[in-house]
């Protein structure tokens, strides 16, 4: 009876025959995810290249539920059974199962395999709706606040607002809209629509080609 051979692990899946996965590979494919071309940027850093692009990165250091919270694929730094430090993109969540990209090779992994050989340093990329204004908060004027009405009125099932003086004033009315909005998505509700709210109405509202790790739930 022959015996079946154990399946690699994450981490000997994550030692490559091509070298080792270094932040260039990584950010190709992150970029590749969302339909832009990483060598045709010129930068000292890979953010750099991102706000060519249009883009902004989030740094962060903590739990894969923060980057689940954001919905959008992350570089992360793991750890490679030879103990080597590769960079690797979460670009996939389904069933419990992660799916990681290094090189061209697909890699899935558990929560449980993936938190083992993370070092818990992330990059997110995400696209503001505005590259020159990265929030929003009460007592702003301009066509920015009547973008954030329609994201409101579109998740909340009202009548798009119309384009009038008063809508492009960000009251406090719109202030307690957003505090709703934000404590019903576990955001911290303090009424500004900072990065993680402007991610989280373009998650919702759905307007957005940004790539993400799971389908968003308009339920």
């Amino acid at each position: 009876k022959q015996v079946q051979p154990a399946q690699p692990t994450f981490a000997q899946q994550l030692v490559s025959q091509s070298g080792k996965a270094d932040t260039f590979s990584a950010f190709a494919n992150l970029f590749s995810l969302w339909q832009r071309d990483y060598s045709a940027y010129t930068g000292e850093t890979a953010c750099t290249r991102a706000i060519k692009a249009g883009m902004r990165c989030i740094f962060g250091q903590g739990e894969i539920a923060d980057i689940l919270q954001y919905n959008r694929p992350a570089v992360l730094e793991l750890q490679n059974a030879n103990q080597e430090v590769v960079f690797g993109v979460l670009h996939k969540v389904n069933d419990n199962k992660l799916h990681v990209k290094v090189f061209d090779k697909d890699i899935e992994a558990t929560m449980q395999e993936l938190q083992q050989a993370w070092s818990g340093n992330y990059i997110v990329l995400w696209k503001p709706p505005f590259p020159d204004n990265e929030s929003l908060a009460e007592g702003f004027v301009g066509p920015d606040v009547l973008w954030l009405r329609h994201q409101l009125d579109q998740i909340e099932g009202k009548k798009k607002a119309e384009y009038s003086a008063d809508n492009l004033k960000f009251n406090s009315a719109l202030t307690d809209r957003v505090t709703q909005f934000q404590t019903k998505q576990g955001l911290k509700a303090d009424g500004i629509v900072g990065r993680e709210t402007f991610i989280e109405l373009v998650n919702v509202s759905d307007t957005s080609l940004a790539p993400k790790l799971m389908p968003t739930d308009r339920g």
